[in-house]
């Protein structure tokens, strides 16, 4: 009878605890807003005050008021990444600052309000944002698609053969010049 008592009153207690769980995975710090943000990081927002904030980047590239940097989970090259693409506008009073113009995660931690994360199909990405293709590359012996919808500002690069994301990007809607850029 103790026992009964005991497993009846715990199960109200885990589903708390499991909607805890799920209400602090929905929250703004993992949210994708196509055209404006992932997570923390902001379209048109200061690259260097991030790097402040996240620390030396685990890989670096720059060249001509342009900057690539890119951040591996645990500091694993397997693992998953987050990558900025920053520009400075020479020859302006704002020159000075490198601003975000796409941001890159391969997380499913992100997702967008309608819950699509990396690893989503691209028949579900299809139901919510345009499929139109911007490009090909191949890493590692495998071929990718680019998919971007430029009206939303949001891009996703899917597995040729499963047909499932691997990396979601954001970017400013209607930067055509950013969104089919290939940062590979």
């Amino acid at each position: 009878m103790k026992r009964a008592f005991f497993i009846i009153a715990v199960i109200p207690f885990l589903f708390a605890c499991n909607q805890q769980a799920k209400e602090k995975a929905d929250t703004t710090e993992n949210l994708i807003v196509p055209g404006k943000s992932i997570g923390t990081f902001a379209i048109g927002s200061s690259a260097d005050s991030l790097i402040k904030v996240l620390g030396k980047p685990d890989r670096s590239d720059a060249a001509m008021g342009s900057m690539l940097n890119t951040w591996y989970a645990k500091h694993d090259t397997a693992a998953a990444r987050t990558s900025l693409f920053s520009t400075r506008e020479m020859g302006t009073p704002d020159d000075s600052v490198s601003r975000i113009k796409k941001i890159i995660v391969t997380s499913p931690d992100f997702k967008t309000k309608e819950g699509l994360t990396v690893g989503a199909s691209l028949a579900e990405i299809g139901k919510y944002y345009g499929v139109r293709s911007t490009g090909t590359y191949k890493e590692k012996g495998k071929a990718y698609v680019s998919y971007s919808d430029l009206e939303k500002g949001i891009g996703f690069e899917v597995d040729s053969e499963t047909r499932k994301s691997v990396a979601i990007n954001v970017f400013k809607v209607e930067d055509a010049s950013v969104a089919y850029m290939n940062i590979h």
